[in-house]
């Protein structure tokens, strides 16, 4: 049951996907392994809830990360592992609520965490959020690795005008979605 769909294998109500295999519940996801609930999200795998997200391994409800795995809860962040409650970081692993721990420290906070309840996943949800409102910073463009481009979500473009959702772009697009 998938539409808009291409060399995929045991995928579930997705639409617009590439290289997938074992996904549920997605949308315009290429590469993804056993992930549900993604949206343009790309290279992941064992992941869920997941919006604009690359190379992510085994992360649960995520916003613009990259290359993060073993993680929960993480928004704009690159390169992050065994991290919870997390926005903005870079290179960092074992932090919790943006906070650097130790690992014994970490597994301790997260053990308070039971995600596999539906009523804790529901508050860690609402906790989140509210980070998101008041601790977190937004970029005003998701533009990385470009150079003289204008639009949103562009990555490796070079000379493009007013495009959106584009990567490995170059030699001047023009209005291009």
């Amino acid at each position: 049951y998938t539409d808009d769909w291409w060399h995929g294998k045991n995928c579930y109500l997705s639409h617009s996907g590439v290289s997938n295999e074992d996904v549920r519940y997605c949308y315009r996801v290429i590469q993804c392994k056993d992930c549900q609930f993604c949206t343009f999200s790309f290279e992941s795998e064992r992941s869920s809830d997941l919006i604009h997200c690359y190379k992510c391994f085994r992360v649960r409800y995520a916003m613009e990360c990259r290359q993060c795995s073993e993680s929960a809860f993480l928004y704009d962040c690159r390169n992050c592992h065994h991290c919870m409650f997390c926005s903005n970081l870079r290179n960092k692993q074992y932090c919790f609520g943006n906070q650097q721990l130790t690992k014994e420290a970490y597994e301790e906070h997260i053990r308070t965490w039971d995600l596999h309840s539906q009523s804790t996943y529901e508050r860690a949800k609402t906790l989140f959020q509210k980070l998101l409102k008041e601790q977190a910073w937004h970029r005003a463009a998701s533009i990385d690795h470009s150079e003289n481009v204008t639009g949103d979500y562009l990555d490796q473009a070079k000379d493009c005008t007013n495009c959106y959702f584009l990567s490995g772009m170059d030699d001047g697009a023009r209005d291009c979605i």
